[in-house]
């Protein structure tokens, strides 16, 4: 939950907190090398997934993200970003109408280190589309 539009240029520099309803993940992981199959625009900028560790609060999961003004997105504190490899398996192309196509790309990503027991989201562009989950 948070009051922030990341897809309008922010009105001015922010650090704000976003906060998950629950104390913990519904879906827990047993290996702490995971890997994750997702379909991403052709464009890569910004990185089309992000994975980050969460922050326990109570009866929240928390992770801090920062705005700039006049510029679209956010950003997760370097502390608590995950460092991802990303492999392209394909590269799909769609019809986008006449004569004009896209590509989509279905690609595995996973974290480079070992993963330490914890609360974890992989974010895309838009903070409304999270998946979460817990490595013990």
């Amino acid at each position: 939950m948070t009051s922030l539009n990341v897809f309008v240029p922010a009105e001015k520099d922010r650090v704000t907190r976003v906060d998950l309803k629950s104390p913990t993940a519904e879906t827990m992981l047993r290996s702490n090398d995971p890997r994750f199959y997702v379909f991403v625009a052709d464009k890569w900028d910004p990185p089309p997934h992000q994975l980050v560790r969460l922050t326990r609060k109570k009866s929240l999961r928390q992770l801090t993200i920062s705005v700039l003004k006049g510029r679209k997105g956010y950003a997760p504190f370097e502390i608590d970003n995950v460092r991802l490899e990303y492999r392209l398996l394909e590269r799909l192309r769609v019809e986008a109408g006449k004569n004009r196509y896209l590509f989509v790309n279905y690609m595995q990503i996973r974290p480079v280190q070992p993963l330490v027991p914890g609360e974890y989201a992989i974010i895309g562009d838009s903070l409304a589309d999270m998946a979460t989950f817990r490595i013990q």
